[in-house]
């Protein structure tokens, strides 16, 4: 499930790249490391590598929305489980 949500990340950051003239791509380009060492990892498990590659990314996002001026739009952690009927990490 990782491996997909990254995926979809990634091609949604080369759309905006290309589709929204307000972004720096540099900035966008930079979100490449995050997701690539989420992606990495995300078969061993390494439940510290993802959260800081994750808070790099979110943060990345809010930088970027910033330059665009995109503010509309506000980036942050989950607090529950988009799956309520399943416990993870016990």
């Amino acid at each position: 499930m990782v491996d997909y949500e990254l995926e979809r990340i990634s091609d949604n950051l080369d759309k905006a790249a290309i589709l929204w003239t307000g972004i720096p791509v540099d900035y966008v380009a930079r979100l490449n490391r995050p997701v690539t060492d989420m992606r990495d990892v995300s078969p061993t498990k390494d439940i510290q590598t993802v959260a800081s590659g994750y808070f790099d990314l979110t943060t990345g996002c809010k930088s970027c929305r910033g330059a665009g001026n995109a503010r509309l739009i506000r980036i942050q952690t989950p607090t529950s489980s988009l799956f309520g009927d399943e416990i993870y990490g016990l």
